[in-house]
């Protein structure tokens, strides 16, 4: 069981929806595998967030690129949470992926 709290911030659970929604109309089921590479990322973020290294040394982000879809996590840790703050399509402009 984690010792942090976990937050997901209203955009990141709309970017999710938004990659689900698209890859589950490429392909059935591949909405559903996007879902499960997301999953796995999160729970290893969630057993060693500070794994991962800092991008971001303003406001402390770090990211985890997913293995199987062109897009990033995006989360930080503030004291006993960690917030997710986007799930970034790497095809996206990098500069609105810093928040």
């Amino acid at each position: 069981m984690s010792k942090f709290e976990i937050e997901f911030i209203q955009e990141a659970d709309i970017e999710i929806t938004e990659a689900y929604v698209y890859y589950e109309n490429q392909l059935n089921g591949l909405g559903d595998r996007f879902l499960y590479e997301l999953e796995r990322l999160i729970n290893i973020i969630i057993k060693s967030p500070n794994a991962f290294q800092i991008f971001n040394s303003t406001n402390k982000t770090r990211q985890v690129p997913m293995d199987v879809f062109p897009f990033v996590i995006i989360y930080k840790i503030d004291k006993k949470k960690i917030v997710f703050l986007a799930v970034f399509g790497t095809n996206q402009d990098p500069v609105k992926k810093v928040r």
